[in-house]
């Protein structure tokens, strides 16, 4: 891995504001995401460190977790916590004392075995993709554990559908066979509502299920179709100059292997959902 160029504060200190009290703790496992500084001038590194109801127990045996998650389910060449930072560019630091002398030479606050994970992309998505893989096969060992749910107001989530056709259209695709998708996008994404209407992207205010007292705020792109460059250029505007590599969890509503929801998997800011079974 490339040489690491660090931002001041160290590693093991959340700032102040980030610092969980007892009052504030919640039941959800958070992960605090920042910029890094870069491994070669042109690449950023991020790191993740832990919060919330839970952190401690999570954090306490992440090697061996990571350890038995690559030898599960890890990718073909990436088996290991060595071919994980090789291939993947993610490292696990475990916030181990020295054998002796202080951890905290600097006074900086460094905490002792505050796990961090550290990745290097342009966005923290592969690290993010990390962490939930490794949540998962967790819960697979333990009945009545479950990985966070990818709800809320901290997660830009997408989900995939398949267009319903119109009546000439019907015609068409009978004979083409070409399929047409809507991809929309809900969760943490009104403060990118100026970028959307900057760049035309319909939405707004759709109800939950049906219930009208019950709305989320919803931007979506319609009559995208596979392998089409108009199409791929207009998911490329929301994910890059909308969105600008914030990762997104894809919730896939379609068919299993299909190959739209494995197109998307491909883009970099683009992180498999709980949902998506591909």
């Amino acid at each position: 891995m490339p040489i690491i160029r660090r931002q001041p504060l160290a590693h093991g200190a959340l700032p102040a504001s980030k610092r969980a009290r007892p009052a504030e703790a919640t039941e959800a496992l958070v992960a605090c995401v920042r910029p890094w500084g870069s491994v070669d001038l042109q690449t950023p590194l991020w790191q993740i460190q832990f919060t919330g109801g839970g952190h401690r127990a999570f954090t306490f045996s992440m090697l061996s977790a990571v350890r038995d998650m690559l030898e599960q389910r890890g990718e073909e060449g990436v088996k290991t916590l060595s071919e994980m930072e090789a291939t993947w560019h993610v490292r696990i630091i475990t916030g181990a004392p020295p054998p002796s002398g202080s951890l905290d030479i600097d006074g900086t606050g460094i905490a002792e075995w505050a796990p961090a994970v550290y990745c290097a992309g342009v966005t923290p998505a592969r690290g993010l993709q990390l962490i939930r893989d490794t949540l998962t096969c967790k819960a697979g060992k333990k009945p009545g554990l479950e990985p966070p749910p990818l709800k809320g107001k901290r997660h830009v989530l997408a989900q995939l559908e398949v267009q319903p056709p119109g009546e000439e259209e019907e015609e068409q695709q009978a004979e083409t066979e070409e399929e047409k998708y809507v991809l929309s996008f809900f969760g943490g994404i009104y403060p990118f509502k100026e970028r959307f209407d900057a760049r035309r992207v319909l939405g707004g205010p759709v109800a939950k299920d049906g219930a009208e007292d019950q709305k989320e705020y919803v931007r979506f792109l319609d009559g995208l179709t596979l392998r089409d460059e108009q199409s791929e250029e207009r998911i490329r505007i929301v994910l890059e100059d909308v969105l600008r590599g914030m990762p997104v969890f894809l919730i896939n509503s379609t068919t299993r292997r299909n190959g739209m929801a494995a197109y998307l998997l491909t883009l970099g800011s683009v992180v498999r959902g709980e949902d998506v079974d591909l």
